[in-house]
C-alpha cells in the first residue's frame, strides 16, 4: 500500500472495554499487515490518530485519521459531538461505575414512584447537561 493510499478517515465502532488507544493500535496493525513488503524489507508503521477518546465503558463510533489527515485532528476534536447514555437509577456501586458491586439500592417500585413524581425536575436537570461540561472522573 503506497503512502498515498494510507491517507484518509476510518469510522470505527469501538467495542465496550476497549480503550481508544487499543482501537488506534488495531488499525495501525491492520494497515501494516495489508501494506506490501518494501524493497528495504521494513514496513513503516502508519500514522493513525483519533478525534477524541471514548470512555473504556462506552462503545460507539470513533473517527480515526490516517496519515497526513491526522493534521485535521484538532478541527474534529473541537467539533460538536452527540452522546447517548443509559442510566440505572436507584442504585450505586462501590467504584462509582458499572464494574463495581452494588453497595446501595432502592427497590425498583420505590425508585419508579420517586422518579415519576419528579419527572419535570429530572428532565430539567438532564437538559442542563446539554452543554460543555468539565467532568471530574473518580479516583478508581
Amino acid at each position: 500500500m503506497s503512502d498515498q493510499r494510507r491517507q484518509g478517515f476510518v469510522l470505527a465502532d469501538k467495542p465496550i472495554e476497549w480503550g481508544s488507544a487499543r482501537l488506534v493500535g488495531q488499525l495501525q496493525r491492520t494497515l501494516l499487515e495489508q501494506s506490501p513488503e518494501p524493497p528495504s524489507g521494513r514496513r513503516k508503521r502508519p500514522t493513525v490518530g483519533h478525534t477524541g477518546t471514548l470512555d473504556r465503558f462506552a462503545g460507539g463510533l470513533m473517527l480515526l485519521l490516517v496519515g497526513r489527515c491526522t493534521a485535521l485532528a484538532d478541527f474534529f476534536l473541537h467539533a460538536d459531538k452527540t452522546y447517548l447514555a443509559d442510566f440505572a437509577f436507584g442504585q450505586s456501586t462501590d467504584t462509582h461505575d458499572c464494574t463495581g458491586a452494588v453497595d446501595n439500592a432502592v427497590p425498583e417500585h420505590e425508585a419508579r414512584i420517586f422518579f415519576e413524581s419528579r419527572l419535570d425536575d429530572i428532565q430539567a436537570e438532564i437538559r442542563s447537561f446539554i452543554n460543555w461540561t468539565q467532568q471530574q472522573p473518580p479516583l478508581f
